[in-house]
């Protein structure tokens, strides 16, 4: 009797494992999101009073999949602060907040002042998705895929 309920507490521990997997995996606890393509980087040259270039503006655009098994609701995009650019508009052109349910797709744009070109080419941009799941609000990561970099004009 002893033997069988040993092996019970295994399989109760074994269904926790599993159920606790599951909910990680459905993207409750945090968003499950991919780049499914990363758009061509929009540039255009800020100039100064007298013409002279001053800066560049960069429109990064990206489509990310939400992989989860339930919906999520994107609430806001931004980047991660960095002294090689300076965040100007951040979004979904005009559907913010936005439900993106299983296997669905949302395009994402951000438009940046770049200050340090080649930091920005080397590194990227990292954009961060905040969301509202079923357990409350989380953020994920979506780095540059290097294919984005190479696109750059001072990379």
């Amino acid at each position: 009797m002893t033997r069988g309920f040993a092996y019970g507490r295994w399989f109760l521990a074994g269904l926790a494992l599993a159920l606790v997997a599951a909910v990680w995996v459905s993207g409750a606890v945090t968003p499950r999101l991919r780049v499914d393509r990363d758009g061509i980087p929009g540039t255009d040259v800020i100039r100064d009073a007298f013409g002279r270039p001053e800066a560049l503006r960069l429109t990064v655009t990206r489509v990310v999949v939400n992989d989860g098994w339930l919906p999520l609701t994107v609430t806001g995009v931004a980047v991660p602060r960095d002294d090689a650019y300076e965040l100007e508009s951040a979004g979904a052109p005009g559907r913010l907040p936005e439900t993106v349910g299983p296997g669905s797709s949302l395009t994402l744009e951000v438009t940046l002042s770049v200050v340090d070109c080649p930091a920005v080419a080397e590194r990227g941009v990292t954009l961060v998705v905040e969301a509202e799941t079923w357990l409350g609000p989380t953020e994920a990561e979506l780095p540059a895929a290097p294919e984005e970099r190479q696109r750059l004009p001072c990379g």
